[in-house]
């Protein structure tokens, strides 16, 4: 027989953290234990014929119960999302048969037996678990696969860091861009074809070029032809020159050329000394081929009309076929003096005679 005491059966109340009002139970901040520092008073075994229930054995129970109801919520053996598998929603019919049949345990087993990352494995995987990560659509679907579309789901233009520039084959290069929506020619072959290499083209403005030319009739080298030291000079149109050795021999440049017509044509030179020594300083030579003869001029120090003065000279030679399919060469160099005199050397043009330059 229960004995009625006035604090209502809660005398061995343990206080709950979550639900205040259920002050018999520490759930579910803490199990409810028999010993030890979570010992609840009230789940202490009762012998049979021995001891007597109390009311607050009973208010336990219950505060027990209705904690674990309050963990799991209500319902909780039907899905979040009460929905069939194609979106549409259940019926109150078919809800309430879920609430008869379905458990906790299955919805437990949905996640713990589900891979629910399609990506990492699990090839039986099957799109039937609701909101997934892997049933995640783009809008350029196409069947039965997912695809990005560039119009609808990427905003924001593509940086020039993700996008392959490189020279290679999957480089973007000017020969994978038309000119426009209605010419095939590509910036590549329009670039490299703008006067036609094979057909010539028209100039209908005035043409500057700035670098060296390269024709049937002229040839044109500069200091970054020439061997020497290079130095600033602001009396030359690229304001740098070709200095050679002071006494050892020095061979500006040693060079081949076809491709010329055939016929007479002059060596021209710009040089400088900075001293007019009266043995041979510098040379200009032809070098012979089959059907050209060698020809040269050698010119001494006093050959030069003033120390540091920039000078042309001069030599007249004739480019005639050969085995070489045309082919020239000439040379340019500064001979070995035992005196100290240095050359320096701003350009060397080949092209066709002119009457001009016979008052060497």
């Amino acid at each position: 027989m229960a004995v009625n005491i006035p604090n209502n059966g809660i005398q061995n109340a343990v206080g709950n953290n979550v639900y205040t009002d259920l002050v018999l139970t520490r759930f579910p901040d803490y199990f409810d234990e028999r010993s030890g520092s979570k010992l609840n008073p009230n789940m202490l075994r009762w012998l049979n014929l021995t001891d007597y229930n109390m009311s607050e054995h009973v208010n336990t129970l219950q505060d027990g119960v209705m904690a674990l109801q309050r963990v799991l919520g209500e319902s909780v053996q039907l899905p979040a999302d009460l929905v069939k598998p194609d979106g549409t929603p259940l019926t109150a019919a078919e809800i309430a048969a879920l609430k008869k049949t379905n458990t906790v345990k299955a919805r437990l087993d949905t996640l713990e037996r589900k891979n629910f990352d399609k990506r990492y494995g699990g090839p039986n995987w099957k799109p039937d678990t609701g909101n997934t990560i892997e049933e995640h659509k783009h809008l350029g679907q196409v069947g039965g696969a997912s695809k990005i579309d560039l119009e609808k789901e990427v905003q924001n233009e593509l940086p020039r860091q993700n996008i392959d520039l490189t020279q290679t084959g999957t480089g973007l290069t000017g020969a994978n861009i038309y000119i426009n929506a209605t010419n095939k020619t590509t910036i590549d072959s329009s670039v490299s074809d703008k006067l036609s290499q094979k057909e010539g083209g028209t100039i209908q403005k005035n043409l500057t070029i700035v670098g060296k030319t390269q024709t049937r009739t002229q040839r044109e080298y500069d200091y970054l032809d020439f061997a020497g030291t290079v130095t600033v000079d602001n009396q030359t149109l690229a304001n740098s020159c070709v200095k050679s050795d002071a006494t050892a021999e020095t061979m500006f440049i040693s060079a081949k050329f076809s491709g010329l017509y055939y016929g007479r044509y002059v060596i021209s030179i710009r040089a400088k000394t900075d001293k007019q020594i009266n043995g041979n300083l510098l040379q200009i030579a032809t070098i012979s081929k089959t059907g050209d003869a060698a020809e040269s001029i050698t010119l001494k120090g006093t050959d030069f009309k003033e120390v540091g003065k920039w000078q042309n000279f001069y030599l007249i030679f004739t480019h005639e076929p050969n085995v070489a399919n045309g082919e020239g060469e000439f040379r340019v160099r500064k001979l070995a003096t035992a005196e100290a005199a240095s050359v320096s050397l701003d350009y060397v043009l080949i092209m066709p005679t002119h009457p001009a330059v016979l008052d060497r």
